[in-house]
């Protein structure tokens, strides 16, 4: 039988969002979730044309997620929350403030679909997981208007590959 592909359930699934490692702390947030993959590719050419293409290369792998919110101030302060960082609890505070000039913060975050109950076997879990976009309104399938943020995973440094082009006066 074929693994279990988990990225089908996730087109507008409905989800609780975890923040930190293991378990994480409950965000208190939950909307209608998707998931999408997006690659790009390098197209290897013939060094005599430049022209013919050889072999195409992936260049780029990122996840982008896409959360609805039925209301704008669930999204306007989901988004704030996620760019000021987290409130001074115990000495620890957000190293990326958000302010202008300033690195977007980045966050490890666990997507647990609703319609699982206590099945984490098809979580997502991100490690680097950046603010990308919105709140923008959007509808939904069955008429809603929502308002939608967006993030994009950011590769973990130790996890990049290294991508062999091939050589000068290379031919096949």
């Amino acid at each position: 039988m074929a693994p279990y592909d988990k990225t089908m359930i996730w087109d507008g699934m409905a989800a609780q969002m975890f923040e930190g490692a293991a378990a994480g702390t409950d965000l208190g947030f939950s909307g209608d979730v998707s998931i999408a993959i997006e690659r790009t590719f390098i197209d290897v050419t013939a060094s005599q044309t430049a022209r013919q293409i050889l072999d195409r290369r992936l260049d780029s792998e990122i996840y982008r997620v896409a959360v609805d919110f039925k209301e704008v101030g669930q999204a306007t302060f989901f988004k704030d929350w996620w760019l000021k960082g987290n409130t001074d609890t115990a000495g620890v505070i957000d190293l990326h403030p958000g302010a202008l000039g300033a690195s977007v913060p980045i966050k490890r975050l666990r997507v647990h679909p609703r319609g699982l109950a206590a099945d984490t076997t098809r979580d997502f879990i991100f490690e680097a997981l950046v603010f990308d976009k919105g709140p923008t309104m959007v509808l939904n399938g069955k008429g809603d208007h929502v308002h939608r943020l967006e993030f994009i995973s950011l590769p973990v440094a130790a996890s990049l590959p290294t991508i062999k082009l091939g050589s000068l006066n290379y031919v096949p």
